[in-house]
């Protein structure tokens, strides 16, 4: 960064004045602002100035210049992938050429319309050699929008040309899988005596169990590409939904991998922090077609039995212990002494103490 003039000429008088040659002519009127000696100097200050400034304008454009180098990087590959172009009229990639001005391999026509890829990214393949570069595209078929599957892969046709795409671009003993699978699936249980509960004075049944499906599907639509299902992410999802009273501690969230070896999801495992989707996006869809959250356990907060909160009574035991018990499991207990196996005192054993909460 360049110093400023002040900086600059404050340096220069003080390395002026460590010379013995110069000490003559630092005396008298040589130490008025407006001497001879200190303009020259002022004007040296000035020029040495402007020289750092030029140069700070030079280094921040070879820094521009190096950033929009290609550099081969595994992010490289990533931008690079959804500047893919696939023509559906044709079933084909569009066609590449040879920019011998930029020296890359580029589409001869330029269409936006034509690029499908949404979402991409990449892994380190096992053997540290290789990268595993994962895409994904918009699903354009509504009904399985609306059972959650907002994103698909890419067809066989697709695939095969991306591939082309990349193989035609990438630099000389670069290692480069591509892989497009269907998203992983995510599923949402409500085991027994487990619910999410509603507020029918605010939301019909109906309107509820829309609400929920549309916050689900929301999340699928912004979940971070590659990224985590976590737990508490999905249950905050579903508690944030219009109308939506509680949501019990007992449910459940499993995620099906995708296995693209064998062409099948793997057994559901339970979420209980945070799981990587293997796919790098996720799904509400099972391999059935079928939404989850149709299988959920929804019910209004005036279904639950209001006696339900009132079922139990705290009660003192003889002990002074106090004990939440069951209304039919109450027993009164009369006033009588017993002998404490406590310092062989005496306690007085109250008659029974019930106290609302």
């Amino acid at each position: 960064m360049a110093r400023t003039i002040s900086q600059i000429y404050a340096e220069a008088v003080h390395t002026r004045n460590n010379y013995l040659q110069l000490t003559e002519l630092d005396s008298g009127r040589t130490r008025s602002k407006v001497s001879i000696m200190n303009l020259l100097t002022y004007v040296m200050a000035t020029m040495v100035h402007l020289y750092e400034t030029m140069l700070d304008v030079f280094q921040v454009d070879i820094v521009n210049i190096l950033s929009s180098r290609i550099t081969g990087t595994a992010d490289y590959y990533v931008a690079v992938s959804k500047l893919f172009q696939f023509d559906s009229a044709t079933q084909a990639g569009d066609k590449l050429v040879f920019n011998e001005d930029t020296l890359r391999v580029e589409y001869e026509t330029v269409d936006a319309t034509h690029r499908i890829i949404t979402h991409a990214s990449y892994e380190n393949y096992p053997d540290g050699e290789a990268i595993i570069l994962k895409v994904c595209k918009d699903n354009t078929d509504s009904e399985e929008v609306e059972k959650g599957s907002v994103f698909a892969p890419l067809s066989d046709a697709e695939l095969t040309a991306f591939k082309s795409f990349i193989g035609s671009g990438k630099f000389c003993g670069a290692k480069i899988y591509c892989v497009s699978n269907p998203g992983d699936i995510l599923t949402i249980v409500t085991p027994e005596n487990s619910s999410i509960y509603f507020d029918d004075s605010k939301v019909s049944r109906t309107q509820a169990v829309q609400n929920i499906k549309q916050a689900l599907i929301d999340y699928v639509r912004g979940f971070q590409y590659d990224g985590y299902v976590q737990y508490q992410k999905v249950i905050d999802v579903i508690q944030q939904a219009e109308g939506v009273a509680d949501v019990n501690a007992g449910v459940e969230v499993y995620i099906s991998n995708y296995d693209s070896k064998t062409g099948m999801y793997n057994e559901p495992v339970m979420v209980s922090g945070r799981i990587k989707a293997s796919s790098g996006h996720i799904r509400l869809t099972d391999a059935q077609g079928n939404f989850s959250v149709d299988s959920l356990s929804i019910k209004a907060i005036s279904e639950i039995p209001a006696s339900t909160t009132s079922r139990t009574k705290w009660q003192r035991l003889p002990n002074g212990v106090w004990q939440r018990v069951k209304l039919d499991e109450m027993v009164n207990y009369t006033q009588e002494w017993d002998k404490s196996l406590r310092n062989s005192d005496y306690i007085k054993h109250e008659k029974t103490g019930i106290s609302e909460e």
